[in-house]
């Protein structure tokens, strides 16, 4: 995902239909934030403290002694959703 987003490919890249894909993402992030469950930021930001961090410990290059086990898995997910609510 990093390097496809940071070649010259991302710019072929229909953002509008790649957008559509995560509507329900964004829409699940928007009632989180009127129920007042996450922190009223953009949801930008939310997206990206969920996500990103995720995507990196699955990066085994870049944690290579890191066993992606339910314990591990789980404690990961706390500490984003720790970022996120209120």
């Amino acid at each position: 995902t990093e390097q496809f987003s940071h070649s010259p490919y991302n710019g072929l890249v229909d953002k509008e239909r790649l957008a559509s894909y995560f509507g329900p993402v964004s829409q699940c992030v928007g009632k989180g934030i009127e129920r007042k469950i996450v922190k009223d930021v953009a949801p930008d930001i939310l997206t990206a403290f969920f996500f990103y961090p995720a995507l990196a410990l699955c990066n085994q290059r870049l944690y290579l002694e890191l066993e992606l086990n339910q314990e591990n898995i789980d404690a990961a997910f706390e500490l984003a959703w720790d970022a996120m609510k209120r």
